[in-house]
């Protein structure tokens, strides 16, 4: 069980050394309530924070022509979401450049009113 509790938006600029060029970037962190992957000396669940790119959350949110300089936006959508909030959620995995990483995530069961 993943239960979706809250968000936390982290985002700046990279400056490649090498180049001079400025590297926008952007993650959220999903805050989830789980039972999964517990340690040998953790019982019951804990609470986690899952790092997902800001424009892989973009694409599982349906936002289309995603900007990295336009990250904020991801962050505004998922709290206009608050209906989430509570719900049970898993992540998508997919191949980028020969590693598994989240790519996205889906609502398993919306929480009960």
């Amino acid at each position: 069980m993943k239960k979706f509790v809250g968000f936390e938006f982290q985002h700046g600029e990279l400056t490649n050394e090498k180049t001079g060029e400025v590297i926008p970037w952007g993650n959220i962190y999903f805050r989830i309530f789980t039972d999964e992957n517990l340690n040998s000396d953790e019982y019951g669940c804990k609470v986690a924070d899952i790092k997902v790119k800001a424009v892989y959350v973009a694409s599982s949110l349906g936002i289309t022509n995603f900007k990295l300089s336009d990250d904020k936006i991801v962050a505004e959508f998922l709290y206009k979401l608050k209906n989430i909030i509570g719900s049970n959620i898993d992540f998508v995995l997919d191949l980028v450049k020969g590693q598994y990483v989240i790519v996205g995530f889906k609502v398993i069961q919306e929480p009960k009113k």
